[in-house]
């Protein structure tokens, strides 16, 4: 037994795990913004759920719509990547340069990355989630109890969270034609269309126009549509097969696509260095 395991074998229990909880609660402090950040977190995230479903409620709306938008809360909280903001963040600040020049490849390396950082963050946020979940049901809301087909909404959770990673690669990379400023609006332009195709504000089978025998084929439906019609028992075992082959097509697609739109915005910031 060498020295160096004596000394590990003799360090103090409690500051070890004094050690780790530092560690725990550096990051949970970084990434959440401390208590502060807590509770104007959770009051703001209780305020959307209740406000936006008792619309529904006022509409007349029976429990295969709260349970879609509801239960699709959760699924959308557990799976929510928002790497655009990360990619920006590094394209703009020119930190990218020095994310480059590691010898690991820069999409694997990013992509495990952001499963780390929102692992932990999905989880914290989805206490505010079940707040105002938790008082929807109590007063207005009704949503139907899962059955053996949550086996495969769980499943998808990683295919959702891919394509909202290379949404978010090819996002990002806008900021390599635009300033700081401008990119926050387009931002803001961005997130709403991406709520309103992914269904999140309106089931995508409750839009006007038939318009939603179209969107149901492009990947946004596959954050939170698919997920829920297979939750709601709506779809067969062959058509729960072809969501999965759906899913990791776009993943396919998506990426080379990424891939694409991130090496042209390299090609063109080329003279400043990146």
């Amino acid at each position: 037994m060498n020295l160096q395991t004596k000394i590990i074998k003799t360090e103090p229990k409690n500051q070890t795990n004094y050690k780790w909880w530092f560690i725990i609660r550096y990051y949970l402090l970084s990434e959440t913004g401390g208590k502060i950040g807590f509770v104007f977190g959770y009051i703001s995230s209780v305020a959307r759920i209740i406000s936006s479903n008792y619309v529904w409620f006022l509409a007349g709306s029976g429990t295969d719509v709260f349970t879609y938008l509801l239960v699709g809360k959760i699924y959308s909280q557990i799976s929510n990547n928002l790497y655009y903001y990360q990619l920006s963040y590094l394209i703009h600040t020119g930190n990218l340069t020095a994310k480059l020049m590691f010898s690991t490849d820069f999409f694997w390396t990013q992509y495990l990355s952001a499963i780390g950082k929102r692992l932990f963050k999905n989880l914290i946020q989805l206490v505010g989630t079940f707040i105002g979940i938790t008082i929807c049901l109590l007063t207005f809301a009704k949503i139907s109890s899962p059955s053996l087909t949550l086996i495969w909404v769980i499943l998808l959770i990683l295919i959702s969270f891919t394509l909202g990673h290379l949404f978010g690669i090819i996002f990002g990379s806008l900021a390599f034609w635009t300033k700081p400023w401008d990119y926050d609006g387009i931002k803001e332009s961005y997130e709403i269309c991406f709520m309103l195709l992914v269904g999140s504000i309106i089931p995508l089978d409750k839009l006007p126009f038939e318009i939603s025998k179209y969107l149901v084929f492009l990947p946004t439906s596959w954050l939170l549509h698919h997920p829920m019609q297979i939750y709601l028992g709506k779809y067969s075992s062959i058509q729960i097969l072809y969501v999965f082959l759906g899913g990791i097509f776009w993943c396919i697609f998506l990426y080379f696509l990424a891939k694409l739109v991130f090496k042209m915005g390299l090609k063109k910031n080329e003279s400043v260095g990146l």
